[in-house]
């Protein structure tokens, strides 16, 4: 199956404001191909009073289910005046929100209508698509309980929305995730993140609260889906992939490499890469790595968002990005650079083991590690500090250790202190931090509220 580029659903005003521009200019221009396609295919197709061969399943093997959908949708809401158009096909195309223009920007909605062709060829194209797509057999939103109605969803199963599958896995099958943790799960929570697995294969991966409908009422829950729950995982908290990203430094780009595709036979030269992440990810897939930089990056990474140039460390493979696809290169990643003043600090984060991490010695840095503001604590007997959010428990984060008598929320970081300053841990402090914090505790929402309160230390 042809691999279909990505559908751009926000405006344009969106786009500047996320930095998504190329996205959208992207996914615009391939909406009017695709308008362009439709029209000439029911013009090569129209003979003897007869529209001949599927237009809609060509058009959906070219563009995808998603764009063919968008097109058409957007051609009978700016035609829904026009009575040459069935009804049902007019309430189907009401289903989908197609952005406006702004006082700013203009509406460019018009621009991707299929208007080169009679409404009436063009409405069979649009039932075509739909009962194509109908056929999928997808879970929809009214086979599910809002994510909104429960106070946690790990442990249920979700059904993620077609649209954040390609169409290859357009499938009832590839729809249902069992949610394991994340404050995604907790809608009161402000972290939107829900890590879990796939049912049909067990891939674990990460998406957004808002990818997915709601969780499966029991009714519509497959014999198949039921068995896969019951099967054990391989661990009760999996070991999370750790990876390395690279960047150009600007600095040392003296050919202009930056965010230039790799030709065929082109070198990569580490020396002019900054390490600006080195730390654990929701999942080793490439795809899924990418999509994590630039929707929600964690927390110590310390570049820009992830594109063309960048290189990907996994499973000691390396894999530079290209416009479309990665490709595996050979990358010396000795000869890349990092800051001289970044903290070695132990990092633990709730539902997860604490692993060793280098954060920048800034306010900034440690607000975005933790969440917002920070507190600082001393709950250890030697010089080490305990970094966190002052606001986590009223902000309702996620319970995430007992440390010195106390329940911590969210995520913390523990680091090095003479009195005045942050240092870096030693190597033997921590190895022993790490070992310390390597198992995950259970603590529920309750117990965090019940610990809310002032504690305080023996200096």
């Amino acid at each position: 199956m042809a691999e279909h580029k990505q559908l751009y659903r926000h405006s344009f005003s969106d786009a500047v404001r996320q930095g998504e521009t190329d996205q959208w200019r992207a996914s615009h221009a391939e909406n009017i191909a695709c308008r362009d396609y439709i029209d000439q295919s029911i013009a090569l197709n129209y003979q003897d009073n007869r529209l001949n061969g599927d237009v809609a399943e060509h058009a959906i093997a070219r563009f995808g289910f998603d764009r063919v959908n968008w097109v058409l949708a957007n051609t009978l809401q700016r035609k829904e005046h026009d009575g040459r158009f069935s009804t049902a096909n007019k309430e189907w195309a009401k289903g989908f929100h197609i952005p406006r223009g702004d006082t700013q920007y203009p509406d460019r909605r018009a621009d991707f209508v299929v208007d080169q062709s009679h409404p009436g060829l063009v409405d069979m194209v649009a039932r075509h698509a739909r009962e194509a797509y109908e056929q999928l057999h997808l879970f929809s939103a009214p086979q599910c309980q809002p994510i909104h109605e429960f106070q946690d969803v790990a442990g249920h199963v979700l059904v993620l929305r077609p649209e954040v599958l390609a169409d290859e896995f357009k499938t009832p099958e590839c729809q249902l995730f069992l949610a394991n943790y994340g404050n995604g799960c907790r809608p009161s929570a402000i972290g939107r993140a829900i890590y879990g697995r796939f049912l049909c294969d067990g891939e674990q991966a990460c998406f957004n609260r808002e990818d997915f409908f709601g969780a499966l009422l029991p009714e519509h829950l497959p014999d198949w889906a039921i068995e896969k729950m019951r099967e054990p995982e391989a661990e009760q908290t999996p070991e999370r992939p750790w990876i390395k990203v690279f960047q150009i430094n600007v600095d040392r780009d003296a050919e202009h490499r930056r965010f230039e595709a790799l030709k065929e036979s082109q070198q990569v030269d580490a020396s002019i890469y900054d390490e600006v992440y080195s730390g654990p990810v929701a999942s080793a897939n490439l795809e899924s790595i990418f999509a994590q930089f630039n929707e929600q990056s964690p927390a110590l990474h310390r570049g820009r968002s992830m594109c063309v140039s960048d290189v990907i460390e996994v499973n000691n493979c390396h894999f530079y990005v290209n416009p479309v696809g990665y490709r595996a290169v050979e990358f010396d990643a000795s000869q890349a650079q990092k800051p001289e003043n970044l903290l070695k600090i132990v990092m633990i984060e709730p539902d997860q083991p604490a692993y060793e991490a280098e954060i920048f010695d800034d306010l900034k840095s440690w607000q975005r590690a933790v969440g917002g503001c920070i507190e600082v604590t001393y709950p250890f007997e030697d010089n080490a500090v305990l970094v966190g959010n002052d606001e986590a428990k009223l902000l309702d984060m996620q319970g995430n250790r007992h440390i010195g008598g106390q329940i911590y929320a969210g995520a913390v970081g523990i680091v090095g202190g003479d009195g005045e300053n942050f240092c870096s841990l030693t190597d033997e402090q921590a190895e022993a931090f790490c070992e310390e914090f390597a198992q995950p505790e259970e603590i529920s929402q309750e117990e965090v509220q019940g610990d809310m309160g002032i504690i305080f230390y023996g200096m």
